[in-house]
Order: C-alpha cells, then sequence, then structure tokens
C-alpha cells in the first residue's frame, strides 16, 4: 500500500469513529482496532522530520483501543480530540 491510499483509509477510519462519537455512541472494537493498525503502518512512511509526530498519533490510537475496552465514553471522545488536533498539527506542520 502506498502512503496516499494509507492516508485515505486512515481518514475514513477516524471519520467513522468521529461520528460514532458525535453521535453519542462508542465506536466498536473492530472499528477502533484497524484505525490503531492504520496508524500504526503509518508510522512506517514517516520522514524522519515527522517521525514522532507519526509514533505519537499511533500512541494515540493504541490508547483508544483501552477506552473504548473499558466502555469509558468520554475519554474515548477526548482522544478523539487529542488525534484530531495531533492530525491537524502534523499537516500544518509537514505538509510536503
Amino acid at each position: 500500500m502506498n502512503l496516499k491510499k494509507l492516508k485515505q483509509q486512515l481518514q475514513s477510519s477516524f471519520d467513522l469513529l468521529k461520528q460514532r462519537v458525535e453521535g453519542g455512541e462508542l465506536p466498536s472494537i473492530e472499528e477502533v482496532k484497524n484505525f490503531s493498525k492504520l496508524a500504526s503502518r503509518m508510522v512506517n512512511y514517516a520522514e524522519e522530520k515527522w517521525q514522532f509526530e507519526a509514533e505519537d498519533f499511533a500512541h494515540l490510537a493504541n490508547q483508544l483501543i483501552s477506552a473504548v475496552k473499558t466502555q469509558d465514553l468520554q475519554e474515548v471522545y477526548t482522544l478523539i480530540n487529542t488525534l484530531e488536533d495531533s492530525k491537524n498539527y502534523c499537516h500544518r506542520s509537514f505538509k510536503s
């Protein structure tokens, strides 16, 4: 899979998670695991200048799995917002 396709899949997966949370429900564990898997793959494509941000994003995605497992909707909501902020920062700072 190339970087462009991975970014598209990651964005689609994230949009689904945001939609669920904005609707007041927890995403399924499968949806969150898929998102986390995609976020982890992104680390493999990271250039040195944005490697740390990619690793941080993947770490947050893993935390999201734990929050969904414990059914902590408030924590899931917080992590979704943090992931959104992280993504926006990275795109602003390292746009190619």
